[in-house]
Order: C-alpha cells, then sequence, then structure tokens
C-alpha cells in the first residue's frame, strides 16, 4: 500500500531478539548488518530508534510499554564486555553492569516476574551464572546442582 509505514524494522537492524506485549508494542533488538547494536521499537505506525549504544541484546522480555527487560554484554571503550542488563521504562534505557567481566559470561535468558521480582541466568567460563533483582538491587545467586555448561553423564 503506497505511503503505508512499513511494519518490517528499519533495513539493517537487527531481529535477533523480537520481543513485545501487543502488536503496536513490538520490539525488535540484537546485532544489524554492520555488526552494531540496536533496538528499535513499533508502537503500531512506525519503527523508532532506541538504540542504547554499544550494548549487545542477547534476550529480553517486554511486560508492559513501560518495562522492558534485556540482557546480554555491553562492550567498553577498553574493551571489556561486563555482562550487562538495560531496563526501559517507557521514555529510556538503564543500563546495569552485572560484575566485573572476569570471565566472559553470557547473559542469555530473562525472566520477569515483576518490576521487583527478575532472574537472568547465562554461562561462561566453565560455570553456570544467575542474578536475581528484588527491586532494589541485583545480587548473584547461587546455582546449586549446576556443573557449569556441562551435560549429565549417560551409560
Amino acid at each position: 500500500m503506497p505511503g503505508a509505514a512499513s511494519r518490517c524494522p528499519p533495513a539493517g537492524a537487527s531481529t535477533d531478539v523480537l520481543t513485545g506485549t501487543a502488536p503496536n508494542d513490538v520490539w525488535a533488538l540484537g546485532r544489524g548488518e554492520c555488526g552494531d547494536f540496536g533496538q528499535y521499537h513499533w508502537d503500531g505506525s512506525r519503527w523508532t530508534d532506541r538504540t542504547l549504544p554499544d550494548f549487545e541484546v542477547l534476550a529480553a522480555r517486554a511486560v508492559s510499554r513501560t518495562d522492558v527487560s534485556a540482557v546480554g554484554n555491553y562492550r567498553e571503550s577498553d574493551g571489556d564486555v561486563p555482562r550487562a542488563v538495560a531496563d526501559w521504562n517507557g521514555s529510556a534505557w538503564t543500563l546495569t553492569k552485572l560484575g566485573a567481566p572476569d570471565a566472559w559470561t553470557n547473559i542469555k535468558a530473562v525472566h520477569v516476574v515483576s518490576a521487583h521480582d527478575v532472574r537472568v541466568v547465562g554461562s561462561g567460563g566453565g560455570r553456570l551464572y544467575a542474578a536475581h533483582y528484588d527491586g532494589a538491587s541485583w545480587q548473584e545467586v547461587a546455582c546449586h546442582g549446576c556443573r557449569g555448561s556441562r551435560r549429565p553423564r549417560t551409560r
């Protein structure tokens, strides 16, 4: 239809990760064609660039139009890549780095129960990583019975 807005993300934009709450509240996030990172939002009529520079999104979960959690890696200017969580509040992203980049750790999943109960998991450096947000701060949590990324032996 001539003149109609494209429902596809902008050319070159990533669609590695998709999340949303309605047909007029959709996010396309990840690494674009040129290797850059992007976060784009569809409001039902147009795509808007909501990119948080240098943030590689590996997973995301939208709970509402004003509550989106994205997890991944933040690329710092000195080359370090700490694991990070970004939270969209309806108008801007807030980035939280989760510890030093001691060993390569990718946060690969996020589960949002509420604004005061968010959990993330990932792996790297031969171990599993898990953290919990209680509405005030992030805390790493133990993975009882976990042995990194190893699979159980079968006989």
